[in-house]
């Protein structure tokens, strides 16, 4: 199937592949055109702007919150955001790319992590949480799909922004 958001600009990121789906949003790698990078644009699905059980307002607040909750939080171990907006009625958040894997995707792949690689990234989770929590954020969907390893091995949260305060 042809994704006619490829090839697109959208908040001045030229779309060029999707990395991933979630529940309220697809991901996408993207070149931001006017500070020449690779990044991550994650658009507000529209099959979810038609759903009864919460408004389009409601959701466009909620992803708004997401963008606004994650932005606050810089640290090394939490995705870095920067930027959200609305484009043709398009709801977007520019965030930084990160190069390698989720865990959910190298548990798949490897198979259980050894107790070293274990201690390792519960530490640098527990970092960007202990950042977040002095934030008054907390993340409220921590799982392997939104824990990276870059491929340096560094570790990245993401989906900061389902967070309570």
């Amino acid at each position: 199937m042809n994704d006619p958001r490829i090839g697109k600009t959208i908040g001045g990121c030229r779309i060029e592949s999707l990395i991933g789906k979630g529940g309220m949003g697809a991901v996408y790698l993207a070149h931001q055109l006017h500070l020449d990078r690779k990044v991550a644009v994650k658009l507000l699905l529209s099959s979810l702007l038609g759903n009864e059980k919460e408004t389009k307002d409601a959701l466009v607040k909620r992803f708004r919150q997401e963008a606004f909750f994650a932005a606050k939080l810089q640290h090394p171990n939490a995705v870095q955001i920067y930027d959200f907006g609305e484009q043709e009625d398009t709801y977007y958040i520019v965030m930084q790319y990160i190069d390698g894997k989720n865990l959910e995707e190298l548990l798949k792949e490897r198979g259980a992590l050894s107790i070293e690689d274990c201690l390792y990234i519960v530490k640098e989770v527990a970092r960007a949480l202990k950042a977040a929590h002095e934030l008054g954020i907390v993340h409220r969907d921590i799982k392997p799909a939104n824990i990276m390893m870059r491929r340096d091995r560094s570790i990245v949260v993401t989906e900061i922004g389902r967070a309570h305060v």
